[in-house]
């Protein structure tokens, strides 16, 4: 698809490619770019490429993945780096061009890539290309000056693991899995039903297997191909725990954060651009969906931060509150934290704004909102205590 959009005209394909059929597909995808890069890790992986470059009269370029702390594809040590690359570069039709590893990690990716590259130099073989990787590992590349190119690939759709790391906020991923209670065998335990077949088993150093929105302290700590455990001893809210037990299957724990890795294909969306889906089923919810500034972090805030988490049609983007607890609630729903709601209610993120703030600042919040085109809820009727205002309303 890349290659015949014309997305990118310079390919690396960071997987190893073993077998006839497949090799004889690279080679007529390599036709199609102006420049297709491969890796390797072993020399089976090399002789394929050198037998396919031969039969099809294309010279392959290709570099050798490195295990820099990864312990996951790659040679284990700069000096069989060093090696395999002579034996690939020696082999029929084969062009080494650099090193590549994933994910770099410091100090272990710059120490290897030094050691070999100092073999590299002392054998005046250049190595035009090192590669670095990892969408949370983009902010420290900085530590790694041998790298001629960084690949960030999760940025795109974003997931609990690079929320984690503080690279993005729940507001930035790209896809949710709305998911039932199905089963609570006990006050501290709850049973979606979403397995493996939903939410990855790749975890990336993360505690559990994803995150939900309404009840962040809660721990998804085990996955069967139907079935996710939810831990809910750490929960304060209590009352919310005992009201799941007694609607039985009502799906209160929406908006599991999906790591972006779908198996599910969704229905065709409904209204509004937005995947409208049943319980049970996975959503894609990244379009059409509303951003929500809430105007007031206090006890009627909060209760609005949560009903705002558990509706796949919007997002809450931004908490505009002075007081500490707008960074809190923000930390808790992946929203940005501001003291002054008029900022909140001119941000271009912010489409509708939710109000519970005090009654005395209403009629001047529900103004500047109506100004700025923006929908509006007001928890209680406005009480305007200006008379400096006359006339109708902006429409």
């Amino acid at each position: 698809m890349f290659a015949d959009h014309g997305v990118a005209p310079d390919v690396l394909l960071t997987y190893n490619i073993l077998g006839r059929a497949k090799l004889d597909r690279l080679m007529a995808v390599a036709r199609r770019v102006d420049r297709l890069t491969v890796v390797l890790d072993n020399e089976v992986v090399a002789r394929g490429l050198s037998e396919a470059g031969a039969r099809h009269g294309r010279d392959v370029r290709f570099v050798v993945e490195c295990d820099t702390g990864g312990a996951r594809n790659g040679v284990p040590t700069p000096q069989a780096a060093f090696e395999l690359a002579q034996v690939g570069h020696e082999a029929p039709r084969m062009d080494f061009q650099g090193l590549m590893t994933f994910p770099n990690r410091d100090p272990d990716t710059r120490v290897f890539f030094e050691r070999a590259l100092e073999l590299f130099k002392r054998a005046g073989i250049p190595v035009p290309i090192v590669s670095g990787g990892g969408t949370p590992a983009i902010f420290s590349v900085d530590k790694f000056p041998m790298l001629t190119e960084h690949r960030a690939g999760t940025c795109v759709f974003n997931d609990a693991a690079t929320v984690r790391t503080g690279t993005a906020t729940w507001a930035n991923c790209a896809m949710r899995v709305r998911a039932t209670v199905v089963s609570r065998p006990n006050d501290t335990r709850a049973i979606l039903d979403c397995g493996t077949k939903v939410l990855t088993s790749d975890q990336y150093g993360m505690p559990g297997y994803g995150h939900v929105l309404e009840y962040p302290e809660a721990a998804i700590t085990g996955l069967s191909e139907e079935h996710g455990v939810v831990d809910l001893t750490e929960c304060r809210e209590r009352a919310l725990r005992r009201r799941g037990r007694q609607r039985g299957a009502e799906p209160l724990l929406r908006g599991v954060q999906h790591d972006g890795r779908a198996r599910r294909r969704p229905r065709r969306p409904g209204r509004g651009g937005v995947a409208r889906l049943r319980p049970r089923e996975g959503a894609l919810m990244a379009a059409g969906r509303l951003g929500i500034a809430l105007l007031g972090a206090g006890r009627l805030g909060a209760a609005h931060a949560r009903t705002l988490a558990s509706l796949p049609e919007v997002y809450l983007a931004v908490v505009a509150d002075p007081a500490p607890a707008a960074r809190e609630l923000g930390a808790r729903y992946g929203a940005r934290a501001i003291a002054d709601p008029r900022e909140a209610i001119l941000d271009r993120e912010v489409e509708a704004v939710v109000i519970v703030t005090p009654t005395g600042a209403h009629a001047e919040q529900i103004e500047a909102a109506a100004r700025a085109r923006k929908a509006i809820f007001c928890e209680s009727p406005s009480r305007s205590t200006s008379p400096r205002r006359s006339g109708p309303w902006p429409s």
